[in-house]
């Protein structure tokens, strides 16, 4: 799909103009012309113009749904080769009517008014869309990173991430509401009325803007490849008859792609271990484990029993600036700042997560100098995630073996 730069540019100044909150009505007769032809990969060349330019996530979320909605005639009417049956797109967009449809069950209840004595039944109908959690985690690790690696104009995503953010917050923060049973009927009906306007609103994004830029620049193959991924967080509310087969082939292709050793052995210094025993070690630990290069590119996760952040092949190469959430890859970015100049050489953070309490660290990766007095050369970074829930209870000692059902 070629890119028309003269209208994008453009449109760039409209989105300025409309951060400077100049007048609506004015800026729209001025590039009408252009607000009715733009296209979806273009909107993504604008949005990555405005963001690259140096204008926070903030500013651009504060008026990207104005944005859209001046640009939807345009995308609503835009043509775009639609998915095969079972294909990853496919799957997506079945899971956003599945979410409607969840939606629609909320909205049912709400009907009826009388919110404070309706709290049982918004709950039950609230709850399960927590498990639309696997929809975002699918774009964010498995279809972000493909599109990233296209075409620069596609690092505009982490707007789009920046959303899953907010929603998720939303969703738990209602939960809650309705849950403790302190928040007045206005709270609660004003928190589920942006709740409603966040997740309908994702869908539209996706359906209008991701999806048609998705279907013009990734090939069969590689959609083939992200749908195996999509195995590994599921299919939110889609019934499991309707579902495809997942493949067991070697790449990119699997789930749990087959690993190539070719009877590779390793010295370490301390031993020596086959390639396949390293790796077997690696995910035997009670940790997360996820190794980015001196280049900030990711290069290595392992895989243990439970992980706590998904993972998927398609960060494998990725920068790590796009691994994180933007509320969040400042402060990561500082972490690999301060490794790389020597400043530091570990930083850690604890969460809590699912009722557990996690511990992040982060460790500087570096070797020996070319001389004995010689600085040494960073390589990199390490992080690692671990439940520490169940140590933060130990008291005492256990000296000898007992084994707990």
């Amino acid at each position: 799909m070629k890119i028309n730069e003269t209208r994008v540019s453009r449109l760039v100044d409209y989105v300025r103009g409309v951060l400077k909150k100049q007048d609506g009505k004015s800026l729209y007769l001025e590039f009408r012309s252009d607000l009715e032809a733009v296209t979806p990969q273009e909107v993504f060349e604008i949005m990555n113009h405005v963001w690259s330019s140096g204008t926070g996530y903030d500013d651009i979320l504060s008026v990207l749904d104005k944005i859209i909605n001046v640009f939807y005639h345009a995308l609503s009417s835009y043509t775009w080769p639609k998915p095969e049956p079972n294909s990853f797109i496919d799957l997506m967009l079945r899971e956003n009517q599945a979410m409607n449809a969840k939606m629609d069950q909320v909205k049912a209840v709400l009907k009826q008014g009388k919110t404070l004595e309706n709290r049982e039944k918004l709950l039950e109908t609230l709850t399960p869309l927590l498990e639309f959690e696997a929809h975002y985690l699918k774009k964010e690790n498995i279809l972000f990173p493909v599109m990233e690696q296209r075409m620069p104009r596609f690092e505009g995503v982490g707007i789009m991430w920046a959303l899953h953010d907010n929603t998720r917050a939303n969703l738990k923060h209602v939960i809650q509401m309705l849950t403790e049973g302190t928040a007045s009927e206005q709270e609660i009906n004003a928190e589920l009325g942006q709740l409603f306007f966040n997740m309908i609103g994702l869908d539209q994004k996706e359906s209008l803007i991701l999806y048609p830029c998705a279907s013009e620049v990734l090939d069969p193959e590689t959609f083939k490849a992200m749908t195996q991924q999509s195995f590994e967080y599921g299919f939110p509310f889609l019934d499991p008859q309707t579902l495809p087969e997942p493949v067991s082939a070697d790449g990119l292709s699997a789930p749990h792609p087959t690993p190539n050793f070719q009877g590779l052995e390793i010295n370490t210094g301390t031993g020596t271990l086959s390639a396949d025993q390293l790796v077997m070690m690696l995910n035997a630990l009670p940790v997360d484990i996820t190794y980015v290069d001196e280049n900030d590119k990711v290069r290595y996760f392992s895989r243990p029993k439970d992980r706590f952040f998904p993972r998927s092949n398609a960060i494998i190469g990725r920068d790590v600036r796009y691994c994180h959430p933007p509320q969040s890859v400042d402060k990561v970015l500082d972490i690999v700042q301060a490794f790389k100049e020597g400043h530091q050489d570990t930083a850690s953070f604890w969460i809590d997560l699912r009722g557990r309490k996690v511990l992040i660290q982060y460790f500087a990766l570096r070797t020996p100098g070319a001389s004995a007095d010689g600085p040494p050369t960073y390589r990199g970074v390490l992080e690692v995630s671990q439940d520490i829930t169940d140590i933060q209870k130990m008291e005492g000692q256990r000296r000898l073996l007992s084994w707990e059902e």
